[in-house]
């Protein structure tokens, strides 16, 4: 068991939040050849088959490994769009720690609000009137900030256009009446165009098209700093 930062957009956040989410899917890096096959998945790393073996050779005697960043069990503090007071926007996260061991605290801590739903933690009445900081992007969000951990559950490597229905609404998609490409509409909403939609505006128009190699983590979700939660 591994504790590892995982970042997450507003939307997914917000998707996390009323357990909407329990799983995402993270792009293999790096990508296996064009031809190549899924074996297996082991702890830390997918088999691969590059595809070029001769008909009636085993397949298994052309495998080559690519780690995982995510293993069942590991434990996941999620990394989100934050503020903190306009008082403390000098400071990096790692300087708000240091002046609050240095002030005698345990922890670092301060007070904070999520972006993605405006929650206040640990804003209480010694900071009634301050005024809310900058923005700070998710990627700089330390493990003392966060207040979502995640537990993987399951870890599979598929291809992105591989998703199921059932997986799409999994991974907080909404559903759509049309797909990324397509000039049509349909009757029926369909959370894998929803998902389409979804990984084409994180990760560029033609995303979907190109269809990666990812990683598909499922998960269950705490509502607590992962320092609070018992392994």
């Amino acid at each position: 068991m591994t504790d590892r930062p995982i970042s997450f957009s507003n939307p997914m956040v917000q998707a996390l939040l009323p357990g909407r989410k329990s799983q995402t899917r993270r792009m293999l890096v790096p990508q296996p050849p064009l031809r190549a096959n899924s074996l297996s998945v082991e702890v830390g790393q997918a088999w691969f088959c590059d595809g070029t073996h001769e008909k009636g050779q085993p397949c298994e005697e052309f495998a080559y490994p690519i780690k995982l960043q995510y293993a069942v069990g590991d434990r996941l503090w999620v990394k989100e769009a934050w503020r903190v007071p306009a008082d403390l926007d000098g400071l990096s996260p790692k300087e708000i720690a240091l002046k609050c061991i240095d002030s005698g605290y345990k922890n670092p801590w301060c007070p904070r609000i999520m972006e993605a739903d405006g929650q206040l933690l640990d804003w209480d009445d010694t900071w009634p009137n301050q005024t809310v900081g900058r923005y700070r992007h998710a990627r700089f969000m330390p493990r003392w900030a966060s207040r979502l951990t995640l537990t993987v559950t399951d870890v599979r490597v598929q291809r992105l256009t591989a998703i199921s229905e059932d997986d799409a609404q999994a991974e907080g998609a909404r559903p759509a009446f049309s797909y990324p490409g397509w000039d049509g509409v349909s009757s029926v909403p369909h959370y894998r165009w929803g998902f389409a939609e979804l990984w084409n505006s994180l990760h560029g128009p033609d995303a979907w098209d190109t269809n990666p190699w990812v990683c598909r983590v499922s998960f269950t979700m705490q509502r607590d700093n992962i320092d609070a939660v018992t392994p």
